[in-house]
């Protein structure tokens, strides 16, 4: 599906376009990494129809066409079979952050590069990176951010970035984790130069998030922003599993939110896109 976002004097709108989905279709169906590159879509892992975890790795154009990328690097230098695992770019590569395959958490890194169609596994050090799933995970300029997730032991509530431009690859923990307790299965989405977007996601399985906090990482500091709002999910209810989309317009940057959970009861509101404009609104349409 394909969404064009239109802007008026009432404010955002839009309308969902079906698309026929052509070439090698990524047999990752759901809980997949991806992230924009140069205006083509790069998919990897994810579960698949038959319930299992696949290694797989595509792209995805504008007009609906897939096409499965096979890396000239060895099988053991790519990332291995997983789902709920994250993907960021830097400098016009791929990156690719844990996950998990059925119990196993991972905490490894893998870069991506398109011009050479080759994986290599990056070695980091600094404060160890538990291995976690369902965490958020943005770069703001040459800095990698990793915020939450669910670890071996549970969810987490840590903190860590990366600078991606120096040698070695140090993991720096950010004392401000900006909750209270522990969430996974959040977005944390740019919406500047130095500010970090992170809305809901889950503080347990049952307890979808209805937060939203401004992280700036010039100064390391949090700001809380109004919640989402009530009809998106009732006085109790959140937003979690669902994914973010940052976009430009004539108006700079904003954020979409898609999908996902409203409440413990795992409804959807498949009727409502969440959209969060520079004026640090938030809208329902």
């Amino acid at each position: 599906h394909s969404f064009k976002v239109n802007r008026s004097a009432n404010g955002i709108g839009g309308h969902w376009t079906t698309m026929f989905a052509s070439g090698d279709v990524h047999p990752g169906l759901c809980y997949n990494a991806f992230v924009v590159l140069d205006g083509i879509l790069y998919i990897h892992g994810g579960y698949t129809a038959g319930g299992g975890y696949t290694d797989a790795f595509s792209t995805l154009s504008s007009s609906g066409r897939f096409e499965r990328l096979h890396p000239l690097n060895p099988k053991e230098d790519a990332p291995s079979s997983r789902s709920r695992h994250s993907a960021v770019t830097y400098d016009g590569k791929v990156y690719i952050l844990g996950g998990r395959s059925g119990a196993e958490r991972f905490n490894d890194l893998y870069q991506y590069d398109v011009a050479s169609n080759r994986f290599t596994r990056l070695q980091t050090t600094g404060s160890p990176l538990t291995p976690r799933a369902e965490h958020a995970a943005a770069t703001l300029g040459n800095r990698l951010f990793v915020h939450g997730g669910n670890g071996p032991k549970g969810v987490l509530s840590d903190f860590l970035t990366l600078d991606l431009s120096q040698e070695p690859l140090v993991w720096s923990p950010i004392a401000d984790f900006g909750l209270p307790t522990g969430v996974s299965d959040h977005t944390l989405t740019p919406i500047s130069s130095h500010q970090l977007l992170l809305v809901g996601g889950a503080h347990s399985r049952n307890n979808p998030s209805k937060e939203v906090r401004i992280f700036d990482a010039e100064n390391s500091e949090w700001k809380d922003e109004a919640p989402l709002p009530a009809e998106f999910g009732g006085s109790e209810g959140g937003l979690s599993y669902h994914r973010s989309v940052e976009y430009e317009d004539g108006n700079g940057r904003s954020v979409m939110c898609i999908g996902g959970y409203v409440d413990s009861k795992w409804t959807t509101l498949s009727d409502y896109i969440i959209s969060f404009t520079r004026a640090f609104s938030i809208r329902v349409f």
